[in-house]
């Protein structure tokens, strides 16, 4: 999953509540999962950035 993909998720669960086809709770229950993944997707893209960084400026430095 990206993080497109969570925001278009989380999108599909506010429409279906809005919809009657979720339960509040089914659809807090299932946001709350979703807003979980998201914050792992983002930690783990802030990562790879920062090692990217990291490995340029070492590089740049003749580091390796």
């Amino acid at each position: 999953m990206t993080l497109g993909g969570a925001a278009d998720a989380q999108q599909e669960v506010l429409r279906a509540a809005c919809s009657g086809e979720l339960l509040l709770d089914e659809a807090e229950a299932l946001s709350g999962l979703l807003e979980a993944r998201w914050q792992s997707l983002e930690t783990q893209e802030m990562e790879a950035r920062l090692s990217e960084l990291n490995w340029r400026a070492n590089a740049s430095h003749g580091f390796k």
